[in-house]
């Protein structure tokens, strides 16, 4: 019997916020009914954050890892076990990168 697949983790030690970037997926002729309309607009954000690591493995440029409450992020950069990570798809509220990161893509 083959032994358990390895699953490639990483720590976060901390978390620092750096950016928003707004998404404007809603057509132009929706916002401007919504504004005739006086209905709120939900806008939705691409999230950047710095985060400190430990672990046996490192985390490399373009990986893409899930966080414990299975938010999706893309590796930006990392240098000295240091990265910059972007949120894989848009959030209306700002997401939490704490606890275990799983490396999905090598």
């Amino acid at each position: 019997m083959k032994g358990k697949k390895k699953i490639n983790k990483v720590s976060v030690n901390k978390a620092e916020y750096i950016a928003n970037n707004k998404l404007n997926n809603v057509p132009k002729w929706k916002l401007l009914v919504a504004k005739i309309f006086k209905i709120p607009v939900k806008e939705s954000y691409l999230f950047s954050f710095r985060v400190s690591y430990t672990g046996t493995q490192r985390l490399k440029k373009n990986d893409v890892v899930v966080d414990d409450r299975g938010v999706f992020y893309i590796v930006l950069d990392e240098k000295v076990r240091v990265a910059v990570i972007v949120t894989k798809d848009a959030h209306q509220v700002k997401p939490n990168p704490k606890g275990r990161l799983i490396i999905l893509t090598r």
